[in-house]
C-alpha cells in the first residue's frame, strides 16, 4: 500500500503520496509532488483524522466557509490523490445536521467498519459516533438518524476522539 503524508497549506488539504519503499509518487498535476485540494466554498479546511478505505483514503476534520461558519467535513481521495466524484458532492461531505456535536463542529476520530460486506465510515465528535455509507451519506440505520450518543443518559460529555473497530465489527471509543 501507499503511504500518505497529510497536512495543510494555504488553508487547503496538502499531501504527498509515497510508494511502499518510501519514494514520492510522481503526479501529472504540477512540477511539485505536493498535491493540494480545496473545497470550493471553504476559506479553510483542517484535517484531524485519516483512514484507508481500500486503495482510497478518507479524511475527516472541519470546514470553515467564507462567512466564518464552521462545520464538520469528510473528503475521500482516490489512490492517485484526485477527489472521488462518487463520494458526497464531488468528493466532499459537509455536515451541518448533527446537533449532538454541539458548537465544536469538527470530527476528531475516524475508522472504517465493514457491515454486511459494505464499508461504513465512522467519525467521532464531542460525545457521539456518526456513521456514513460508502457514498458519503448519513447511514440512518445506525443509532438515531446516523448518530449514536455515547453518554448513555449520564450527561457526561466525553469529548471522544479515538475510535477503533475490532475484527468482530464492535466499535470502541475513548475520551
Amino acid at each position: 500500500g501507499r503511504i500518505w503524508q497529510i497536512g495543510r497549506k494555504n488553508n487547503q488539504i496538502a499531501f504527498l503520496i509515497y510508494d511502499p519503499d518510501g519514494n514520492i509518487v510522481a503526479n501529472g498535476e504540477a512540477s511539485s509532488p505536493l498535491l493540494q485540494r480545496a473545497h470550493p466554498t471553504a476559506s479553510s479546511v483542517q484535517i484531524r483524522a485519516a483512514a484507508a478505505q481500500g486503495d482510497d483514503i478518507v479524511l475527516a476534520g472541519q470546514h470553515t466557509n467564507s462567512g466564518g461558519q464552521t462545520n464538520m467535513v469528510l473528503a475521500r481521495l482516490n489512490a492517485d490523490g484526485s477527489l472521488d466524484s462518487g463520494f458526497g458532492s464531488a468528493g466532499w461531505t459537509i455536515e451541518t445536521g448533527v446537533p449532538q456535536c454541539g458548537t465544536f463542529r469538527s470530527y476528531g476520530g475516524l475508522a472504517i467498519q465493514n457491515v454486511g460486506g459494505e464499508d461504513r465510515i465512522l467519525v467521532t465528535c464531542r460525545s457521539s459516533v456518526v456513521r456514513y455509507a460508502a457514498d458519503g451519506t448519513l447511514d440512518t440505520s445506525f443509532g438515531v438518524n446516523g448518530v449514536r450518543d455515547t453518554t448513555a443518559g449520564t450527561s457526561i460529555v466525553a469529548g471522544i476522539a479515538p475510535i477503533a473497530v475490532g475484527p468482530d465489527g464492535k466499535i470502541t471509543v475513548a475520551g
